[in-house]
């Protein structure tokens, strides 16, 4: 079993209200040894190749195009067998609480199709 493991992102006056990862590969010797959650909400952008993404124990497959949403507190793991690249957008919890936005009461769908 993959363990997990909270993260966290810390608070600051002078950054962007978001964290942006470019170029975020997955092969299967390339991998996260563990499972995260945090407090944030998260979306992921599959850019070429494939992969999954397990959101509480159920996978999600991954392809081109697709946008994953990964809830606030919900434990996340992406993987595949072969090759993946994409994105991650992680919405600071900061700028929530400074636009009165209650993320917490969010709930997305988990996976997105969109060629656009």
């Amino acid at each position: 079993m993959i363990s997990a493991r909270y993260e966290t992102y810390p608070a600051s006056i002078d950054q962007l209200p978001f964290i942006l990862h470019t170029g975020l590969e997955r092969t299967s010797l390339l991998f996260s040894k563990e499972q995260n959650w945090h407090d944030n909400l998260e979306f992921q952008l599959c850019t070429a190749g494939s992969g999954t993404v397990l959101l509480n124990g159920v996978p999600h497959p991954f392809f081109p195009d697709d946008v994953i949403s990964v809830e606030s507190n919900m434990i996340h793991y992406t993987f595949t067998e072969t090759q993946l690249t994409y994105a991650c957008l992680i919405v600071r919890t900061d700028f929530c609480h400074q636009m009165g936005f209650d993320y917490h009461q969010l709930a997305f769908t988990p996976r997105i199709r969109d060629s656009r």
